[in-house]
C-alpha cells in the first residue's frame, strides 16, 4: 500500500510506479541518424552508435586541401557560398552570386540586358585571399548584354577587348599554379595570364604570358627566371602533357605549373594591371594556387578539372 499525501491524493509506492511509468511514457521513441528517422525502444536507441556522414568526394579542395587561394565559377569545396561579386553596367549596383545563381537566371535577372563585371572573385580556400579590383575598366566581363559569357558550355570571366583586365590579391608564395583558360581574341604580344608588378617596377617584374613570335603563340616567362615558373625549376603541363620548350595551345587549356626552386617573388594578379594592353584576351574559368609542390597530386587534380570542363 502507498502512503496518502496532501489532500487525499493517493500515490503508489516507487516500486509499483516507476517500471510502469517508464514503460508507458518511454517504451518507444523516435531518433534520427544521418537524416533517417526511426522509432525504436530506448534500449535499441542506446545501442545505436553514431556514424558520421561520409566525407564528400569528387570536390577538388576536399580531395586536395591546402590551397592558398582558389577561384572558380563552380564550387571547389562543399562549404562555398558566393563565388563572385558582380557590378551591373547601367547603375553600378553590385551583388554576390553563388555558382548556381550564375546559371539559373538569378545573375541575368540582376543585370537585365546590361553587362555584368566581376569586382570580386571569391577565394574558396578559406584564406580570404579574394581577387578584386574596384576600377571599372580593369574588371573582367561575365555577362555580355544580358547573356552569361560561356566558354565551351561553362561560365567564364573574359577579356574581349584591348582594355587591361586585372584581378589582384595580397602577394603570397606560390609553388603550384593551376588554371583553366582559353584564348578568345587576336593574339597580341606580351599577353599576361599571371603577373607580379609587371610594367611598374622592372626589378620586380614577373609574368606568365603569351608571346606572338612567329610561327607560334607561345607561353613564356619574363623576369628573374631562377625563381619563377620555368621547366628548369619544376614542371609545366598543358592538358596533361609535359612541356619542355613550346607551350602552344589555342584551345581551352589546363595549365599545371610547379616550381621546386626558390620563390623570391610570387604572382599577385590574374591579368596585368601595371601596363597598357598587356592582359591576355582570354576566358578564364579556374585558378588554384598552392604553397606546396602538388606534383604527386597532379593526375587527380587534373582529372577532377577535366571531368568538369572536358578539356582533353
Amino acid at each position: 500500500m502507498g502512503l496518502g499525501l496532501g489532500i487525499g491524493v493517493w500515490w503508489p509506492t516507487q516500486t509499483s510506479i516507476i517500471p510502469g511509468l517508464l514503460k508507458a511514457l518511454c517504451a518507444r521513441a523516435t531518433y534520427c541518424e544521418n537524416k533517417l528517422c526511426t522509432t525504436a525502444t530506448l534500449e535499441e536507441i542506446a545501442a545505436v552508435r553514431y556514424t558520421p556522414p561520409p566525407t564528400p568526394t569528387g570536390i577538388l579542395l576536399v580531395d586536395y586541401p591546402g590551397a592558398d587561394a582558389a577561384y572558380s565559377l563552380r564550387n571547389l569545396i562543399d562549404t562555398t557560398t558566393s563565388v563572385v561579386r558582380v557590378r551591373r553596367s547601367n547603375d553600378n549596383a553590385e551583388q554576390d552570386f553563388t555558382a548556381t545563381e550564375i546559371t539559373d537566371g538569378t545573375l541575368t535577372t540582376f543585370t537585365g540586358a546590361n553587362d555584368g563585371f566581376v569586382t570580386v572573385w571569391y577565394d574558396q580556400s578559406g584564406n580570404s585571399n579574394n581577387a578584386s579590383t574596384p576600377v571599372a575598366l580593369q574588371q573582367y566581363l561575365i555577362v555580355d548584354n544580358g547573356v552569361i559569357y560561356m566558354s565551351d558550355g561553362k561560365p567564364a570571366i573574359v577579356n574581349l577587348n584591348s582594355n587591361n583586365k586585372f584581378l589582384g590579391w595580397n602577394e603570397f608564395t606560390a609553388v603550384t599554379v593551376i588554371s583553366v583558360s582559353k584564348q578568345v581574341g587576336a593574339y597580341r604580344k606580351l599577353q599576361c595570364l599571371f603577373s607580379r608588378d609587371y610594367g611598374t617596377d622592372t626589378s620586380n617584374e614577373r609574368a606568365i604570358r603569351r608571346d606572338d613570335q612567329s610561327p607560334y603563340q607561345n607561353w613564356n616567362v619574363v623576369g628573374n627566371t631562377q625563381d619563377w615558373f620555368v621547366p628548369a625549376n619544376g614542371d609545366w603541363y598543358s592538358n596533361n602533357v609535359l612541356k619542355t620548350a613550346d607551350y602552344t595551345n589555342p584551345d581551352t587549356e589546363l595549365l599545371f605549373l610547379t616550381n621546386a626552386g626558390s620563390q623570391t617573388y610570387s604572382i599577385s594578379r590574374i591579368g596585368d594591371g601595371g601596363n597598357t594592353n598587356r592582359s591576355i584576351r582570354s576566358a578564364i574559368q579556374e585558378v588554384i594556387i598552392y604553397p606546396t609542390d602538388q606534383s604527386s597530386n597532379r593526375t587527380g587534380i587534373e582529372t577532377n578539372i577535366n571531368t568538369e570542363y572536358i578539356i582533353y
